[in-house]
């Protein structure tokens, strides 16, 4: 078993994680969102538990860190399912997101201002 990549030293959630955000960051701040909802229904973000299975890598996660993996799922959730067509979409919504996931991963770092 692996040990899952990139832990930080503060939150104990993998940095590598927000790589599942990243193509959409740069999608939106580019303006194509016609690929941004093609992309998200062709590869979906996947859920931290997805992104590291159980079966390859070492979960060995206390409580708080539970309730943190959980926000971090629902937030994949959310996204796959609340902005996958432009009739969906909301932008104000969308930075919220990332943020929050910016803070679960990194403490206090914020991407969007």
């Amino acid at each position: 078993m692996k040990e899952i990549p990139q832990i930080h030293s503060k939150t104990g959630i993998s940095q590598d994680y927000i790589n599942e955000y990243v193509p959409y960051i740069y999608m939106f701040n580019d303006n194509h969102m016609s690929e941004f909802f093609k992309m998200i229904k062709k590869t979906p973000i996947k859920t931290y538990e997805k992104r590291y299975p159980k079966d390859k890598y070492t979960h060995n996660y206390d409580d708080s860190l539970k309730i943190k993996i959980h926000a971090l799922d629902e937030f994949a959730k959310i996204m796959n399912n609340g902005f996958n067509s432009e009739k969906n979409f909301d932008s104000k919504r969308f930075k919220e997101i990332v943020n929050e996931v910016s803070k679960i991963v990194y403490g206090d770092r914020t991407i969007y201002k």
